[in-house]
């Protein structure tokens, strides 16, 4: 009776210990309390949450603190994860030298059954950038000056995915990203990411997620 006991509740006991960070809705519960996640990323804070996944940003331990985002997906969207996981690796594989604009995957893990996605660290949405102008006029000049930046960089990114056949599927403002924080004054410089590829699909495979 005591074996059995002691059986039973240790058995209970790994199951809390399994559950101690998992929300009921499949998130995690996220905070200063968590562990070093896959024994190399130190959370810092959380900078999105969305339908699937939230988004934090964390120390990796590995390289000297260099801060990164993670990509932190509910349970139920797991399938989806390593759809985007296989995705991002095989872009990222066909762009070496990062010359196209698109987000990179660093490192990918699962921490009590939510799939992560480590990423490098970007700033600002493009849908949330402010131009800090006196004028209208100037206002009016910058915004255009910035199209047209952010245009040349985009039509790259398109060029690239078509040349390899594939389709983003989800492009929007707010899966656009400024490389580096964003600066008020001076040349508005604009490098950007395109980011968020969970949906994305080769052409070939188009008959798979259409009907038309």
């Amino acid at each position: 009776r005591n074996f059995y006991h002691h059986v039973t509740h240790s058995r209970a006991s790994s199951v809390h210990a399994a559950e101690k960070y998992q929300l009921s809705d499949g998130r995690l519960d996220l905070g200063g309390h968590l562990p070093r996640l896959a024994q190399r990323y130190q959370y810092v804070g959380t900078l999105a949450e969305g339908i699937s996944a939230q988004v934090i940003q964390a120390d990796d331990a590995f390289r000297y603190g260099k801060r990164v985002g993670i990509k932190v997906i509910k349970r139920q969207f797991t399938e989806c994860a390593l759809q985007e996981v296989s995705t991002m690796r095989c872009i990222n594989a066909l762009d070496v030298d990062d010359r196209f604009h698109l987000g990179r995957l660093l490192d990918s893990f699962s921490f009590q059954g939510n799939m992560c996605l480590v990423l490098e660290r970007l700033h600002t949405r493009l849908s949330d950038v402010h131009i800090d102008a006196p004028l209208m006029s100037d206002k009016r000049g910058i915004l255009m000056s910035l199209v047209r930046k952010v245009a040349i960089q985009l039509f790259t990114t398109f060029a690239f995915l078509d040349t390899h056949d594939y389709v983003h599927a989800d492009l929007k403002p707010d899966n656009i990203l400024l490389r580096c924080p964003w600066q008020h004054r001076g040349t508005y410089s604009v490098p950007i990411k395109v980011i968020d590829l969970g949906n994305a699909f080769r052409v070939s495979q188009a008959n798979a997620f259409y009907d038309d």
